[in-house]
């Protein structure tokens, strides 16, 4: 029944069209209906290009989750090249996820933020489920880069190509129809994957992913206008058992289930229906980008004949309708305004995280760095931005809502040193003081440490900041003699500390800070017993400067740690012992996806009371997490097999990324502890290393070789899981 229609309607159009004599009707106005699925969405691409090939002039366009996103891009005038170029050149495993870029935290949130493999969200004093396994801030900041030569249209149906997403009420499950608002926010609302990326509220309404109401939007681009509708649908049959690998494949097949009986009514609408091939690809596989748009083309070009017939009689005039002025690449922004929380602190917060001087000219990615600073205060669940314009002002409206992002974690690490360790740590923002943080964590395993800390300011409310902090660690230090370990040392640590720094932009950290450190250590070495316990007063003095561009295997930027510490045994008397640690790595891009890392460790400590875990031990391949800036790795070495007041170290070596996210480095380092601070070549001595690692959703994987001497046999040793 529908090619028959299809079939009257272009013949009805070409007759007309022939007769001169008479009135010809209006040409049909083709709607383009594109479904959701992920990757899968994808192929959509390939199906605009043979549109576009054939010369079907599209009049309106409809869209549900990637069907939107697509959609939403090709209705402002992207072309299916620049689409294949905006998939292909997205990261989607940082898209979907929720880290932050790490240039955008602030400082004490850099190393906190890497250490879980898993969290959940406190609310009301209780721990909830997610209601996604990302919020969606990375995707929010794609949509509003991609669409902004939109941004001022509030109208969908003023767009060069009138355009409509299609979303679900999380509280009714109904279809809700977007044709008005943020362009951006309409297509984040509608590909708000269930149970994989959070929903959004937009207009008193919480949103997610119109699939689960109406998955091919074809009744809504009948709505827009259309005549004729070309469906492109991904949506494929229900997945079989054995194709049901993880969690999020028994989701999307739960949803998959409410989908089919709408899919079939929705089709029955359709006049040309295309339907790509999607076996043998995962609805996740968003790499195989050119895989899916051939599947694509493939599938539009069984319908070649009826697409060639539709472009000889399809409307082809667009310019009879007003259409919205788009943006240039940049504009001139005379003032910035908040919205949605009403506090004076929290707006004080967003104003100062923006950091946007106006008037000024402003671009996407201006807003785009400016909105990737305020999520990363982890003060707000929601953060975007909208241009509003005037006939004498153009200002940017910046859109939040106040939750803080307040979480349990979990990590979890092996290495073939330590064996296996949990961590478990809790995060409260807002806690006694507007923007502070309190942060507790349990290590379990080789060591063992409890800590808490506290911290007002951070960078996010002042420049200025004052904390205090809890800690206790045990340890196990090695005593080698001749490279052999013949003893161990058992460590407890407990310190208590407060202390005042001031925030250099978001990578420089400079205090002070004091306290009172209690050791008690057992030594036992051959036949005898000795013990070390003592109470201290320290007093110390850092600097810490990071610019890595990522917490692991990072290809750019310094990182330096200075610290100069004093300590006592009672106030007022002479010092008992003094301690200076100096650790600077400098990484260099090179050509071929490679990155030279320079580094150099140097440290003197001195005293007749100096306590155990601040002598320095130097060996092994994988950081000490007790006490890391006291226990530097050095290839070639065991674990502590090198002991001594002073430490000095020079590394060098070369990273290359082999295949993405897998890692190839080979180094060499020179360098000892010693018993006194003194530079003499015929102190040091020297070691290789190369190692294989990849970065893995539950964190680094790293196997690493190295040795005194290249005949010897290496020494390998694996971890697995980020350092905590």
């Amino acid at each position: 029944m529908r090619a028959l229609t299809l079939g009257c309607l272009v013949l009805a159009t070409t007759a007309a069209a022939q007769d001169t004599t008479s009135i010809a009707p209006a040409r049909p106005r083709i709607g383009l209906v594109l479904s959701g699925g992920s990757a899968k969405g994808f192929a959509h691409i390939g199906v605009l290009a043979a549109l576009e090939r054939a010369g079907v002039p599209i009049s309106v366009v409809s869209g549900t989750s990637m069907g939107a996103v697509l959609g939403g891009f090709y209705s402002i005038g992207y072309t299916p090249r620049q689409l294949r170029e905006i998939a292909a050149s997205q990261d989607w495993t940082a898209l979907l996820g929720d880290r932050s870029d790490r240039q955008m935290l602030v400082p004490d949130r850099r190393v906190v933020g890497s250490r879980t493999v898993i969290s959940f969200p406190v609310r009301g004093g209780r721990v909830t489920l997610p209601s996604g396994v990302v919020r969606g801030d990375a995707i929010m900041r794609l949509l509003e880069r991609i669409t902004w030569r939109a941004q001022p249209v509030r109208d969908f149906t003023q767009l060069p190509l009138p355009f409509a997403a299609v979303a679900t009420d999380v509280e009714t499950g109904e279809a809700v129809v977007l044709t008005s608002g943020v362009l951006a926010q309409a297509m984040r609302a509608s590909m708000a994957i269930t149970g994989v990326i959070q929903p959004i509220r937009l207009n008193g309404r919480l949103l997610m992913d119109g699939a689960v109401a109406r998955n091919l939007p074809a009744q809504d681009a009948r709505s827009l206008g259309a005549d004729i509708l070309i469906c492109s649908d991904v949506s494929g049959p229900l997945l079989k058992g054995d194709d049901l690998r993880s969690i999020v494949d028994i989701v999307i097949q739960t949803v998959a289930f409410q989908m089919a009986e709408h899919n079939e009514e929705q089709r029955r609408l359709c006049d040309v229906l295309i339907q790509p091939d999607v076996k043998g690809l995962s609805t996740f596989s968003f790499e195989e980008v050119d895989d899916w748009i051939a599947r694509g083309e493939a599938a539009a070009a069984l319908h070649a004949d009826t697409l060639r017939r539709l472009a000889a009689v399809a409307d082809t005039a667009r310019g009879s309708r007003d259409i919205a002025p788009l943006l240039r690449d940049s504009v001139l922004i005379t003032d910035v305004m908040v919205s949605g929380v009403t506090a004076q602190q929290a707006r004080n917060v967003v104003t100062r995280a923006v950091a946007l001087r106006v008037p000024a000219r402003l671009s996407a990615s201006s807003l785009d760095r400016a909105l990737s600073r305020l999520s990363a205060t982890h003060l707000f669940s929601r953060a975007t931005y909208r241009i509003d314009t005037t006939p004498t002002d153009t200002l940017v409206v910046i859109e939040v809502e106040a939750q803080p992002q307040d979480q349990i974690g979990l990590g979890f690490r092996f290495d073939d040193h330590r064996k296996a360790a949990l961590l478990f740590t809790g995060t409260l923002y807002n806690w006694l003081q507007y923007g502070s943080t309190l942060d507790a964590d349990v290590r379990l395993g080789e060591p063992t440490q409890f800590g808490i800390s506290y911290l007002a300011g951070r960078g996010v409310v002042s420049n200025f900041s004052m904390g205090a902090e809890a800690r206790y660690t045990r340890t196990l230090l090695d005593i080698f003699e001749g490279g052999e370990r013949i003893a161990d040392i058992n460590t407890r640590v407990a310190t208590f500390s407060g202390g005042a720094a001031r925030t250099l932009g978001r990578t420089t950290v400079i205090g002070v800070r004091g306290g009172l450190e209690y050791i008690d250590a057992d030594f036992r070495i051959a036949d005898s017993d000795t013990a070390q316990k003592r109470a201290y007063y320290t007093a110390a003095a850092q600097l810490w400067r990071d610019t890595f561009d990522r917490s692991f295997f990072p290809t750019r930027g310094i990182s330096l740690r200075l610290r100069s510490e004093v300590g006592n045994n009672r106030l007022g008397g002479r010092n008992s012992f003094t301690q200076h640690v100096g650790d600077v790595e400098q990484i260099l891009p090179l050509p071929w996806s490679s990155a030279l890392r320079l580094r150099a460790i140097a440290g003197v400590a001195r005293g007749a009371d100096l306590p155990v875990h601040r002598v320095f031990f130097l060996g092994g391949t994988i950081p000490s997490p007790a006490f890391p800036e006291t226990q530097p790795i050095f290839w070639g070495l065991k674990p502590n097999e090198r002991s001594g007041r002073a430490v000095q170290v020079i590394r060098a070596s070369v990273q290359k990324e082999i295949a993405n996210e897998v890692y190839g480095t080979v180094g060499v380092n020179v360098g000892n502890a010693l018993e006194r601070w003194r530079i003499r070549s015929s102190d040091y001595i020297a070691g290789w290393g190369a190692s294989l690692g990849m970065a893995t959703p539950i964190g680094p994987v790293e196997l690493t070789a190295s040795g005194r001497r290249l005949d010897d046999w290496p020494r390998l040793s694996v971890s697995l899981g980020p350092l905590f």
